[in-house]
């Protein structure tokens, strides 16, 4: 089975057309780890400033967290 893309000129049968193909699924990988670590860092940063503002000495402390 071959995919050919008439408007940007990809056509999986020929050499370069799968070329085109992998190269594009990987970007598309590294966006997608890219995006997976901003969340991630993201998350812990927010974890970190919670953990920060904690007071140890408030009665309420257990029943907050």
């Amino acid at each position: 089975m071959n995919l050919i893309c008439v408007e940007d000129g990809i056509d999986s049968s020929k050499d370069s057309g799968k070329l085109m193909i992998y190269v594009l699924s990987a970007v598309t990988e590294i966006e997608g780890l890219e995006k997976q670590h901003r969340q991630l860092t993201g998350a812990k940063a927010r974890l970190g400033q919670q953990i920060d503002s904690l007071d140890i000495m408030d009665k309420f402390y257990e029943k907050k967290y």
